[in-house]
């Protein structure tokens, strides 16, 4: 990461003998450009995924450790973890190679003489630990004695990197919270071959046998099940799918058990395995089960921090607990900017089958179906505040739905500027000229609509109250008014908003509804993560005019959950008053 005492004496070897040694430049301007970009997109959490140093000498991982905190700090508080790259075992393994006697270290010895950088790598062994007695090498051999057997050649990293940023065991996964439940980190260690460059990749025997302690353990094994898992390690289970990858980099380049490890995590539930190594981004998808569960996906991360305009970073968005996005943003001269197609990509966690009101063994109603298209069709509204969301709702005697959703908060960062985020969902299906679409502002005037997306049964838009773009902190109060045409067979006796896509806490919601007829039962139902919770049910008065009815639901401080009401005329679900 650094030009550090090893790089700039390996380069100035180089090149006297007019030889290119092939690691990755750091860049000041790029780092400063990636700090930027992550004090406006604010994340949760940083994952990072090895190389952390070009030679895993100490120097380079004080000063990444700097670095890593100067990042983590233009952050609300982000969770940063991070496993080590074979990069980072380098110093460590060529000061070992020098002190073994054995036939197989005297070989990679003598292919210094033939493959320049083996060569310089060790000379650059040679001359620290020549030059100071306690240097950083023979320092890291001492520790490297009493090491962690789990972390072999990275005593340095185990030193300035793991205790602030993760301990590598994926016996020990890390929660992180998420608003609707949890996630888990498992954080492999894939460095564990013996070889000088420790290019291939293993998780190997004992690494399993954590995975598994990890996965089984009876005091967190249910939540395991329920909660998100996520796999992260260095070298690349699978290579990069855009190019074909030459004998030697087969031979020596290939992650030995990458196969079984997927097979292993798929089987499991896992849903994201994050690497790097190769520093081509990717996203793909395997599933090795003969059933519709979601796929294990893989998203491959490029470098962040390398000189050039080839560096890159993934953002991946867990937009509720059955699906998230991969944004990939590339550094083009002075910052980072999203890519275009195919980036974003939509990733699904889990099978959409799993999202319903009823029992997996039971038949699908029509509210199965609504509550999958209004969870599936979200967007994330991670730019905006919100104060008030209020909802306000009547319901024709021929099933028109006509709306006025109103939208008050504050932008909180640079994606807000076209205005809040309006997911509008319904069926059967509605042409976007039929919906009498307006919008206006809290003091009447005309706002600006700005349409992202039109689907037969989702329409997704932005409300600009001007028409110049809002600014970070700037405040605004929009209604859209609309209108959704339902049908006798499907009924708008229901009515659903989901809340697992506002990245914010939300002030208060306010729900008011108008319909023609006397309803049976008003129930309230709290819905996330393939269970329903909180269900609320009441019995209208009998003294309420039996040609219609007026309902206000008015919530503090909503939970980050969908929320379901039902107002119909008759009880047709036991499931509602369950």
């Amino acid at each position: 990461m650094q030009p550090t005492v090893l790089q700039r004496f390996s380069s100035g070897v180089g090149a006297a003998a007019g030889i290119a040694v092939n690691a990755q430049p750091y860049s000041a301007q790029t780092l400063r450009a990636l700090a930027i970009a992550i004090r406006e997109l604010q994340p949760s959490a940083i994952f990072i995924t090895g190389d952390i140093t070009n030679f895993g000498d100490e120097e380079s991982f004080e000063f990444a450790a700097r670095e890593i905190e100067k990042l983590r700090a233009e952050t609300s508080n982000a969770r940063v973890l991070a496993i080590p790259g074979n990069h980072d075992t380098l110093t460590e393994r060529a000061a070992a190679i020098e002190k073994d006697k054995r036939a197989g270290a005297w070989l990679v010895r003598r292919l210094g003489l033939f493959n320049p950088e083996v060569g310089i790598l060790r000379r650059m062994a040679r001359r620290v630990a020549g030059k100071e007695p306690e240097t950083i090498i023979r320092l890291a051999l001492h520790r490297q004695l009493t090491a962690n057997p789990k972390l072999p050649f990275l005593a340095a990293y185990g030193t300035h990197i793991a205790p602030s940023y993760g301990i590598v065991d994926p016996a020990e996964p890390i929660p992180i919270d998420m608003p609707w439940g949890r996630a888990f980190v498992f954080l492999f260690n894939s460095n564990v071959q013996d070889t000088f460059m420790a290019n291939e990749g293993r998780i190997g025997a004992q690494g399993y046998n954590d995975l598994h302690d990890g996965l089984t353990r009876r005091d967190r094994a249910d939540e395991l099940r329920a909660s998100l898992k996520i796999a992260l390690l260095h070298h690349h289970p699978i290579s990069a799918p855009q190019g074909l990858d030459p004998a030697i980099e087969r031979l020596y380049n290939w992650m030995e058990d990458g196969p079984l490890l997927l097979q292993y995590l798929n089987r499991e539930g896992f849903s994201l395995v994050l690497h790097g190594h190769q520093h081509v981004p990717f996203v793909c998808s395997v599933n090795y089960r003969d059933t519709e569960e979601a796929p294990l996906h893989i998203v491959a991360a490029g470098s962040a921090t390398q000189a050039g305009e080839k560096a890159s970073f993934n953002v991946i968005d867990i937009l509720n607990p059955f699906q998230m996005r991969v944004r990939r943003y590339d550094y083009q001269l002075t910052s980072f900017v999203q890519a275009p197609e195919p980036s974003p990509r939509r990733l699904s966690i889990r099978a959409p089958s799993s999202i319903r009101l009823t029992p997996a063994n039971e038949p699908e109603i029509a509210e199965d179906g609504a509550l999958r298209n209004l969870i599936l069709a979200t967007e994330e509204d991670a730019a905006n505040e919100f104060e008030l969301l209020e909802h306000r709702v009547t319901i024709t005697p021929n099933q028109r739905y006509v709306a006025d959703y109103r939208r008050k908060g504050i932008v909180r960062s640079k994606d807000g500027e076209d205005g809040p985020l309006f997911v509008i969902t319904g069926s059967p299906a509605m042409e976007w000229n039929d919906m009498n679409l307006a919008a206006t502002t809290d003091g009447g005037k005309k706002a600006y609509i700005v349409l992202i997306l039109d689907s037969p049964t989702r329409k997704v838009l932005r409300v600009l109250p001007r028409p110049v773009k809002l600014k970070v902190g700037e405040t605004f109060d929009v209604t859209l008014h609309f209108e959704w045409q339902a049908t006798p067979a499907e009924p708008n006796d229901f009515d659903g908003f989901n809340f697992m896509n506002m990245r914010y806490p939300i002030g208060k919601f306010v729900y008011r509804v108008e319909y023609p007829w006397k309803a049976a039962q008003v129930c309230l139902l709290e819905y996330v993560l393939q269970k329903r919770i909180n269900t609320e049910c009441v019995t209208p008065p009998e003294d309420i005019d039996a040609k219609g009815q007026r309902l206000t639901i008015e919530i503090t401080k909503p939970k980050p959950v969908v929320y379901l009401m039902f107002f119909g005329d008759k009880v047709r679900h036991q499931f509602w008053t369950a």
